[in-house]
């Protein structure tokens, strides 16, 4: 897993990197809350990287690439526990797993 900084202590693990890279790390129902900003196709550039999905040149290129973000968050996200996620229009959007 490439982190920038992490902190895991016994009751929380908090980490700053590429988010594909550490969700695609992370054991299947590990996580009781995940709290990220998407990168909005065409709003912002975070970097130069091809594999920064704010670099995707289609929004279909975008959605095709959130998609598989989304599943693995999905995948590690525990039954009865929550994501959140901002949205283009600033709101807060978050679904409880059942």
């Amino acid at each position: 897993m490439n982190v920038k900084d992490q902190i895991i202590t016994p009751d929380y693990a908090i980490y700053n990197g590429d988010c594909v890279d550490v969700v695609s790390s992370l054991a299947d129902n590990s996580v009781d809350l995940s709290v990220y900003s998407p990168p909005f196709c065409g709003l912002y550039n975070y970097s130069s990287d091809h594999r920064d999905m704010s670099n995707c040149e289609t929004r279909e290129q975008f959605l095709a690439q959130y998609e598989y973000l989304v599943d693995q968050i999905a995948r590690v996200t525990s039954f009865s526990q929550t994501a959140v996620a901002s949205s283009t229009r600033g709101n807060i959007v978050s679904r409880t797993r059942r």
